[in-house]
């Protein structure tokens, strides 16, 4: 008799990036993960490049990992809205609660190869400027 084919459970980040299609499907704690769009309009984090004329999507998600890493961090030109949000999350990520980041420009993760993305869809995503920019934070 062959062995049952039994599917892994995917094991998640405290801060994962994901596609609007996508969302954890069980949780690994006693809390859901909280949900923020990090690129509806009124986002403090959105991307700004994204919807500018002749940048595609991936010279825009270049452009905001320069943006926040050179002019917000070392600059220290940071707006005061987009600090209190991370200020924010910050202190959820140090209480241990789970952060999904949920971005518009792909339905999916883009590092999950089983995917299958579409060239539409980009690899990369504002969402892990903002991920490592967190962990960078809540460690130093």
């Amino acid at each position: 008799m062959t062995e049952p084919e039994v599917h892994p459970k995917k094991y998640f980040d405290q801060i994962e990036v994901f596609g609007s299609m996508e969302k954890r499907s069980w949780i690994h704690g006693p809390k859901s993960p909280k949900r923020f769009f990090i690129n509806e309009p009124k986002c403090p984090v959105r991307n700004p490049f994204d919807r500018i004329d002749g940048v595609v999507r991936e010279e825009g998600i270049k452009l905001f990992d320069n943006l926040v890493w050179q002019q917000w961090h070392e600059d220290r030109q940071m707006p005061k809205s987009a600090k209190k949000w991370f200020e924010a999350r910050v202190r959820e990520f140090k209480s241990r609660t789970d952060i999904d980041l949920v971005c518009n420009c792909r339905r999916f993760r883009g590092q999950d190869d089983a995917v299958c993305l579409q060239a539409k869809y980009p690899c990369d995503c504002h969402g892990y400027t903002l991920k490592k920019y967190i962990e960078f934070l809540a460690n130093n």
